[in-house]
C-alpha cells in the first residue's frame, strides 16, 4: 500500500515507506510510555536517571540469554563496536575486516580503537560479509574481522573457521537482533566479542 502518491510530470508517484517505524511505535505506544512514566517517577525518587535499575536488568537478562560471563549497556551500538575493538587490545595499525556494505559507525569504531578497516566485499544474496572475500583480504596484518548482521540477514559465521592461526578474535554487531535469534545458526560464538544494538520499533 502506498504511503502517499505526488503528481511528477503528469504521472502519479506512489511514495512506499521504506520502514514502518510509525505503526510500531503507536503499536507500541501504551508501553513505551508506561516503561517511560516508570523511569521518571523511579528517577524522580532517587536522582538518578542514567545506570539504573532497568540497565542492570537488561545486563542480567543479556547475561543469562547469551549464557556470558558479563554484558555491558552503553549508549550506542558505536560505543558498542569501539568497547569491543579496544577489548582485543591489539597493536596499534592492526588491520580489521569490516563488510563493506555496512554503517559508518563499523569502520569508525575500528578507527577509533586504532585500528586499520578494510573493507570486504559482501555476499550478493545476503548482503552480509563474504567468507570468500575475507579470505582473499587476510594479510599478515589481519587480527580480527567484525561481521555485521543486517537488515535480518545473519552473516555466515563459517567466517569464524578460516583464521590461519586460532588466536584471532571476532566481533559482530547486530542491529536487526530479533530476526536473527529466531534462526538455528549462533549470532556469536564462545570467544567472541559481540556488540548488539536495541531499537524500540524493532520488528
Amino acid at each position: 500500500m502506498g504511503h502517499n502518491s505526488r503528481f511528477s510530470a503528469g504521472a502519479t508517484v506512489t511514495l512506499i515507506p521504506a520502514q514502518g517505524h510509525g505503526r510500531r511505535f503507536l503499536g507500541r505506544k501504551r508501553h513505551l510510555l508506561a516503561a517511560l512514566a516508570d523511569v521518571i517517577e523511579s528517577g524522580g525518587a532517587s536522582g538518578k536517571y542514567t545506570q539504573g535499575p532497568r540497565v542492570a536488568a537488561l545486563e542480567e537478562l543479556m547475561e543469562e540469554r547469551w549464557h556470558v560471563a558479563a554484558a555491558i549497556a552503553v549508549n550506542s551500538g558505536s560505543s558498542a563496536l569501539r568497547l569491543a575493538c579496544e577489548a582485543l587490545c591489539l597493536e596499534a595499525g592492526r588491520e580489521v575486516l569490516v563488510p563493506a556494505l555496512t554503517f559508518i559507525s563499523t569502520a569508525y569504531a575500528v578507527s577509533d580503537a586504532g585500528l586499520m578497516p578494510v573493507f570486504v566485499d559482501v555476499d550478493p544474496q545476503t548482503l552480509t560479509m563474504d567468507p570468500s572475500a575475507a579470505q582473499a583480504a587476510m594479510t599478515r596484518k589481519t587480527s580480527a574481522m567484525l561481521p555485521v548482521h543486517l537488515h535480518g540477514q545473519m552473516a555466515d559465521m563459517s567466517l569464524c573457521w578460516i583464521w590461519p592461526t586460532p588466536t584471532a578474535s571476532t566481533s559482530s554487531r547486530m542491529p536487526h537482533r530479533r530476526m536473527a535469534l529466531r534462526t538455528p545458526p549462533p549470532v556469536a560464538l564462545p570467544g567472541m566479542r559481540a556488540a548488539w544494538g536495541i531499537w524500540a520499533v524493532s520488528p
